[in-house]
């Protein structure tokens, strides 16, 4: 219990420190260097202060006799699966290997970072200049528009009456709406880690079209990566289920995982539990199955997990293809809506003239 609550409070290396930490001391060991002066060389690399830090550390600790995985567990800035991968690591004799393995996982975890960033900027950019125009056509041009209406006598078109009766409300309530939309994400920001907000962000992610597909994607290739690596490490698999469910961050996966573990320490295979929940799909649990028969798990689930990176690759392209133009619609919906809007008066104006 202790164990556990030492790694709830931690500041850990970025996933590209992390990287470059593993990928360097698995070469500088696989080369044939002892530790101390792998980590002599590490050192003499002078980077951020966070991670220089951390390798003073972790040094200090190894001149005191301690082990690696001791090392970094006393740095409180790696997660809990790296020191079991580690310890295990150190135990089997196949440190260098486990060292690539982890570098490579943080690879994988660079790479999907910069895809989804790549898939969400373009939208995100869309949709933040789409609010900035609307909210400054409303404050400033519609206004104008309103002193204009005042100097003649008749009635406005309704959608005109909208329009106007929006921007009056947005510009006499703005502070209000600031202020809500501040106590909106301080709310959710204080509550984003409690159990009932992340089983109902779930529930409601895992139902919207398109997107369901690509987040269960998503968390059965992290699955399949971090089963792969510690499978590959030699952990046993209720150790895994357990780090997994640690790490893993999306609710229904550490649910189902934890219902997993408890069937398997009951006697049940590793497929046979997974078969109860939606969350894994059938190719992932046949193909468990066949990992399971044959004893190769550790390489079925590296191919699984790169095919999952594929699919996941693809399904963001699609998505994107599929958001680019609703957004540019919505976009030119709405800045049009206004527009019509304000010289809607103007036309009946005219038609009244001749």
């Amino acid at each position: 219990m202790k164990k556990e609550f030492s790694f709830s409070f931690r500041k850990e290396l970025s996933i590209h420190e992390k990287e470059d930490f593993y990928a360097q001391i698995a070469v500088l060991i696989g080369s044939g260097l002892d530790i101390l002066s792998s980590f002599d060389v590490l050192k003499s690399e002078k980077k951020s202060k966070k991670y220089d830090s951390f390798l003073d550390s972790v040094y200090n600790n190894l001149l005191y006799g301690a082990s690696l995985s001791n090392a970094v567990e006393k740095t409180n800035k790696v997660s809990l699966y790296e020191y079991y991968t580690i310890k295990v690591g150190e135990e089997t004799g196949k440190f260098s290997e486990v060292l690539d393995q982890l570098a490579k996982h943080y690879t994988h975890r660079i790479q999907q970072k910069r895809n989804l960033i790549n898939t969400l900027s373009y939208p995100v950019v869309l949709i933040v200049t789409a609010f900035t125009v609307v909210l400054f056509m409303l404050n400033f041009i519609v206004p104008m528009f309103e002193d204009l209406f005042k100097r003649f006598n008749g009635e406005l078109p309704p959608l005109t009456q909208f329009i106007i009766h929006l921007s009056a409300g947005i510009k006499s309530n703005f502070l209000w709406i600031i202020g809500i939309v501040l106590l909106i994400v301080f709310t959710i920001l204080s509550i984003h880690k409690k159990e009932y907000f992340r089983a109902f962000i779930s529930r409601v992610v895992l139902k919207i079209p398109r997107v369901n597909v690509l987040v269960q994607k998503i968390y059965i290739a992290k699955f399949c990566q971090l089963f792969a690596l510690l499978s590959g490490a030699s952990i046993p698999i209720v150790t895994s289920l357990q780090l997994i469910k640690k790490i893993i961050g999306f609710y229904p996966f550490e649910i189902a995982l934890d219902e997993i573990e408890q069937k398997i320490v009951n006697g049940s295979l590793l497929y046979e539990a997974m078969a109860h929940y939606p969350i894994f799909d059938a190719k992932l649990i046949s193909l468990t199955k066949v990992g399971e028969e044959v004893n190769r798990m550790t390489d079925i689930y590296q191919r699984l997990s790169e095919q999952y990176l594929l699919e996941v690759d693809f399904q963001m392209k699609k998505l994107n293809t599929l958001f680019e133009p609703l957004i540019i619609i919505l976009v030119g919906g709405g800045v049009a809506t206004i527009l019509i809007s304000m010289y809607l008066p103007m036309f009946k104006m005219g038609n009244t003239i001749f």
